[in-house]
């Protein structure tokens, strides 16, 4: 009774370790797809600040024209350092322990079974519990590194994107938009004005 109830409280174990290893895969796609959604987000604001710098007219309002460049670079600086983050959480993505290929464990069952195959079953059952924990344990902690620096990442992103919401107001208020259709009327009604 006390054998069969320590072979129970064994396999629990085991099948836990064993579904903590999955658990903590299926977080690393979960976070994969965070940080892809980040850099997604990343994207859009630089392409918001290069249609700032691309198209602002630089012989506008002065004032505006400072706050729009200072926003905007306050912005690219905090956005510079979002993507660092982003990268970081990205690249740790690739340092996931995995169990060894099935190639691998045949082979030491083998090798198992022609040294002691009284006990193989149970030494490789033992092992592979082995794998299972140390797998988990390392992805486990990487799992928290990077969901940490994916926060972080869209933490500096929330920042630079409230600065490019106010450059955006500054930007569009003060007509400093030289493609748009009211800066080249405005231009178009100054120039009749001085002619």
């Amino acid at each position: 009774m006390v054998i069969k109830t320590m072979s129970t409280a064994y396999h629990n174990v085991s099948s836990l370790v064993e579904k903590s290893y999955y658990h903590d895969l299926s977080i690393k796609e979960q976070i994969n797809s965070r940080v892809n959604i980040v850099f997604t987000m990343q994207l859009a604001a630089i392409t918001l600040i290069g249609y700032f710098y691309k198209n602002i007219d630089f012989s506008g309002l002065l004032w505006a024209v400072a706050g729009v460049s200072a926003l905007t670079g306050m912005a690219l600086i905090i956005w510079l350092l979002s993507l660092r983050y982003s990268f970081k959480a990205f690249s740790d993505g690739y340092l996931y322990a995995i169990l060894p290929p099935a190639n691998d464990i045949l082979l030491y069952k083998k090798q198992l079974e022609m040294h002691d195959h009284d006990n193989s079953e149970k030494t490789l059952s033992e092992y592979l519990d082995m794998k299972f924990a140390e797998c988990s344990d390392c992805n486990s902690s990487l799992n928290i590194k990077r969901s940490n620096l994916a926060a972080t990442a869209i933490s500096c992103l929330k920042y630079s994107a409230a600065l490019l919401l106010f450059s955006s107001i500054i930007f569009f208020s003060a007509t400093l938009d030289m493609s748009s259709e009211r800066h080249k009327q405005n231009i178009i009604s100054q120039q009749i004005k001085e002619f």
